[in-house]
């Protein structure tokens, strides 16, 4: 679900894109430099850039990459069964058994990740259960940049 600030912060951008704003911006058209770690604590920084080098992330960026796609994957096998069909309760059951799975490793990822900027919120299953319902269609795995995950929804269902 879109927060009314970010559908208002979308508007905005929208609106100045069309107006030109960011033409004459310096740096336009210059490549950005994805190697800078001024960001990565000193102590850390060797690590990340081998780890980099290798291909390879931190435990706990791999670990939430795998809970989002669980969580991806959940939805949609909720999703798959039509809200009409004999055996939609049984995947609403499903579904809420696999969410209580997911939000223990949730919970578990969150405690690792750095910052709360990074962590993920748990899932609502009546919320999602109910936007499949109404044909929404299942949301998308949470997405750390989004200010809800702020506040993480406790289960339901």
């Amino acid at each position: 679900m879109e927060t009314a600030l970010r559908i208002l912060a979308e508007t905005r951008i929208a609106a100045a894109i069309a107006d030109g704003a960011f033409e004459d911006l310096p740096g336009r058209g210059v490549p950005l430099n994805l190697e800078d770690d001024s960001s990565v604590p000193q102590e850390w920084r060797l690590a990340y850039r081998l780890l980099h080098s290798s291909g390879l992330a931190p435990a706990w960026i791999e670990m939430g990459d795998e809970i989002r796609r669980s969580v991806d994957q959940a939805r949609a096998s909720l999703a798959a069964v039509d809200r009409l069909d004999a055996r939609r309760a049984q995947a609403e059951a499903l579904y809420a058994a696999r969410a209580r799975v997911l939000q223990m490793q949730i919970a578990r990822y969150n405690l690792q990740a750095p910052a709360a900027r990074w962590h993920i919120a748990l899932i609502d299953v009546g919320r999602d259960c109910l936007e499949v319902h109404i044909g929404n269609g299942p949301p998308t795995a949470p997405d750390a940049a989004t200010p809800s995950n702020f506040s993480p929804v406790p289960i339901s269902g």
